[in-house]
């Protein structure tokens, strides 16, 4: 039950943690998350997070959370209050700088790692194939796989160098459906060799890079 608990990651919906997810901790619970929707007091949600930790660290493992957050940079913001507005993907994809993909990790993850989260459900590294998503749009450095997979690895190792752990998402490449897989389960017709050359190729160069964590989709 320890171990299973370990694997497991919840949030909670109000401005505090409410005592059950402080009870789950107790029972071994391994990772919270952070969500959108109760993230405008950034000094509550620092608050919030030091109490679980100092819960989880108090049982008899004194293993410590992954704290993790969806900050991809752009529209996808769900630590909002005083943190920074930055360009999202698709801005650092049209110029193309590895820099600029370094700089937008690091930055983000130097704020979020003041207020005690350690992991970012980030870098999206979906091709922008189908230009009707709306789920994926800009979160995408663009078209192009090799390009994606260079600015989504500096953005990986920009986010490492501030201490923060990346993921990159959402595989194998949620780019080419206009369905959102929160509500359906997206069809991706394509065949094995496109796969292979198109989708999977950013997902190879954070492979190689040794990036610590990556997001399934829910795909087809």
């Amino acid at each position: 039950e320890e171990l299973y608990s370990q694997i497991l990651m919840f949030g909670w919906a109000g401005a505090e943690p409410e005592n059950l997810l402080f009870q789950w901790v107790n029972r071994g619970l391994g990772s919270v998350k952070v969500f959108g929707w109760n993230t405008d007091d950034i000094h509550l949600v620092a608050k919030s997070i030091s109490a679980l930790q100092r819960r989880s660290q108090g049982g008899r493992f004194k293993i410590p959370l992954f704290v993790a957050t969806d900050q991809e940079g752009g529209s996808i913001r769900h630590v909002k209050g005083d943190t920074a507005i930055t360009p999202g993907n698709m801005a650092i994809g049209s110029s193309g700088y590895p820099l600029d993909a370094w700089y937008s990790g690091y930055y983000i993850s130097r704020e979020i790692k003041a207020l005690g989260i350690n992991m970012n459900f980030a870098p999206a590294v979906d091709l922008y194939t189908d230009h009707d998503s709306t789920i994926i749009g800009t979160r995408s450095f663009g078209d192009d796989a090799d390009k994606t997979g260079i600015l989504g690895s500096a953005f990986s190792a920009g986010s490492e160098a501030a201490g923060v752990i990346a993921t990159a998402k959402h595989f194998p490449g949620h780019g080419d459906t206009a369905n959102d897989s929160h509500i359906f389960l997206p069809r991706i017709d394509i065949d094995l060799k496109t796969f292979q050359n198109r989708e999977l190729v950013p997902f190879k160069y954070l492979i190689k890079q040794k990036v610590p964590a990556i997001m399934s989709g829910h795909l087809s």
